[in-house]
């Protein structure tokens, strides 16, 4: 394994200093799930590994109705999913971390790692998108904030300043009547990483499905929403015929990066599937009497 400095920081004001002290490759560690692995098998060859695991500011799951969810980075998936305001306000998050990868690697694995380092294939960021969540940025001049699609489209490694991490990400309460539905394709049922996937979200007002929200994962170079299969799902009358569009539409426009696991085309027509697949849970938990 590659040799590197390893520090355990006892407080931000410390890692914002490392950071903007650093002459050569920092990374952060804080499940290690994924960068021990890199390292091991020399993808990456940092100078320093900075190990924020044991931060408090960083390890909280906190919810009020006005500002809704805000979860500390060092969360593990595991303490999201059993949290009870997020199995209450936000089922499709719980859901999403239920089927990530396997129970060990939930209890290691953290929000801020999971969106930071595995954008191809995050299983949180579709997720966060459809909840309009926010992503908080710390270093030592100050706070600021930045949309979950914008993190993503950028990468960390760019949204980043050399002194800067990810502290947070805040998620609205979303509104009463919605529902979320996330799809999952991947090779083996202890698999980590998706060939593809898709989170889909809609809110209902009286008989209506409305402000429907359309993001997928594994098939394209970053997590993404699909405007305009959301628009064709707020236009459209719920039909047989609409959601073979929409699965269609979402096959033409992703673009899966290669993966020896599964062939392109194949990945495009799945993630249709999904998203399709999604649409009919939604609209069958919201108008099929369930909710």
């Amino acid at each position: 394994m590659h040799a590197f400095d390893y520090v355990k920081p006892n407080s931000l004001e410390q890692v914002g200093e490392l950071l903007a002290q650093a002459q050569e490759d920092v990374r952060i560690l804080a499940g290690g799930t994924e960068l021990l692995l890199q390292i091991e098998r020399g993808e990456v060859k940092p100078a320093l590994v900075l190990d924020i695991k044991g931060l408090p500011d960083l390890d909280f799951v906190r919810f009020d109705y006005e500002q809704g969810l805000t979860i500390g980075a060092t969360t593990t998936v595991t303490d999201l999913m059993r949290n009870h305001d997020v199995r209450k306000h936000y089922p499709l998050l719980a859901q999403a971390c239920s089927i990530m990868a396997t129970e060990q690697i939930r209890n290691r694995a953290t929000v801020g790692g999971n969106v930071c380092s595995g954008f191809v294939f995050s299983d949180f960021a579709p997720v966060l998108m459809c909840y309009d969540a926010v992503c908080h940025l710390w270093g030592p001049r100050g706070q600021r904030a930045m949309r979950i699609e914008d993190f993503c489209r950028e990468g960390a490694r760019l949204s980043l300043a050399q002194d800067e991490l990810l502290v947070s990400v805040q998620v609205p309460t979303p509104w009463a009547e919605s529902w979320g539905d996330y799809q999952k394709l991947r090779p083996g049922q202890g698999a980590h990483f998706a060939l593809a996937a898709a989170a889909v979200f809609a809110c209902r007002v009286e008989e209506t499905l409305t402000d429907w929200r359309v993001a997928v994962t594994a098939v394209a170079p970053y997590p993404q929403r699909l405007p305009e299969v959301e628009k064709l799902l707020d236009d459209g009358q719920m039909t047989e015929a609409l959601l073979q569009h929409v699965a269609e539409r979402v096959s033409e426009t992703v673009a899966p990066v290669p993966d020896p696991r599964a062939g392109i085309t194949y990945r495009k027509a799945m993630a249709g599937i999904m998203v399709a697949r999604g649409v009919q849970n939604v609209t069958a938990y919201l108008l099929g009497g369930r909710h």
